[in-house]
């Protein structure tokens, strides 16, 4: 087991909890997920059928938070972002399938520093977003600068190749490490600022 640091952009996590997969048939409602509940019960709403079996046979473990939002389509705000998610999703299924799913995995640091400088950058309106420590395995690095946060083009050649490049292990002119670590991983500590 190593060590990873992340954000927790909702202060929720504990030490001592494990986050694990959802079950890709909650993933199929057409209800919100609910953090608050993962861990006792299902979302309310209907499940489509065709739409679980589809999940099942793609996310067969399962999907994590992130993950959901990105199938069920919950990032009003930035529907780029579930974009780029899903392009990167299917190069990966082509280039690197043994890489862990971005949608399976917690996005994570390998220093308290690059978690807090990232946390800094990106996260420092939320008010309630709190860094952890966590311990997983099997994890793989990558740059998540070719996601396109910085302000590259969203179209989909573009996400292709950037995506082909990610899951090689290429970098950007700037990368920015993040660590996939594929859940099951354990909350170690809540970190002080």
């Amino acid at each position: 087991m190593k060590t990873f640091y992340t954000v927790d952009v909702g202060g929720r996590l504990r030490p001592g909890q494990v986050l694990r997969l959802q079950p890709v048939a909650w993933v199929a409602t057409s209800a919100i997920w609910s953090r608050e509940a993962a861990d006792t019960q299902p979302p309310t709403g209907t499940v489509d059928a065709a739409r679980a079996d589809a999940m099942a046979a793609q996310f067969g473990a399962g999907v994590t938070p992130h993950g959901i939002k990105i199938i069920n389509r919950r990032y009003p705000e930035d529907e780029r972002k579930r974009l780029a998610e899903k392009v990167f999703d299917d190069v990966r299924r082509m280039v690197a399938p043994d890489a862990p799913s971005r949608l399976q995995s917690l996005f994570a640091f390998d220093s308290i520093d690059a978690a807090r400088a990232w946390h800094r950058m990106r996260l420092r309106d939320s008010p309630r977003a709190a860094l952890v420590s966590v311990e997983g395995t099997n994890a793989r690095r990558y740059d998540m600068a070719l996601l396109g946060v910085n302000g590259d083009s969203y179209e989909e050649d573009a996400l292709r190749d950037r995506a082909r490049r990610y899951w090689k292990g290429e970098t950007s002119r700037q990368p920015c490490w993040e660590w996939l670590v594929p859940l099951p991983v354990r909350v170690l500590d809540v970190l002080p600022e």
